[in-house]
């Protein structure tokens, strides 16, 4: 699964490189856009390096745990600040996870 936020310039830049074609969907791609007219930052907003040791993802340590204290567009790291509209951006592929939640939801 992959999540974008993104500031209305980017995503309106983005529109054309988010297009999903026909053999993208056979392949099992989706995506959702969802606008969010009134962006607020979550409580708790975070960034979790963790580190791997092997080709079986076997957790071995959590190595850096990041606060944040603003949200930022995914493409143009523009700080986005709260009350302005922004999109949100997801795709997955149904032959290996399951639809994600409305994390969207978190920024509302």
């Amino acid at each position: 699964m992959t999540r974008y936020l993104l500031c209305n310039k980017c995503a309106a830049k983005c529109a054309a490189n988010f297009r999903q074609v026909e053999e993208d969907y056979l392949e099992g791609w989706r995506m959702r856009r969802t606008p969010i007219d009134n962006l607020k930052k979550p409580d708790k907003l975070q960034t979790v390096i963790t580190e791997y040791g092997n080709k079986h993802m076997t957790k071995v340590t959590n190595a850096h745990i990041i606060d944040h204290e603003f949200c930022v567009c995914d493409h143009c790291n523009k700080k986005l600040a709260d009350g302005c509209q922004a999109a949100a951006v997801t795709m997955w592929n149904v032959n290996s996870e399951n639809e994600p939640l409305e994390w969207s939801k978190d920024y509302q």
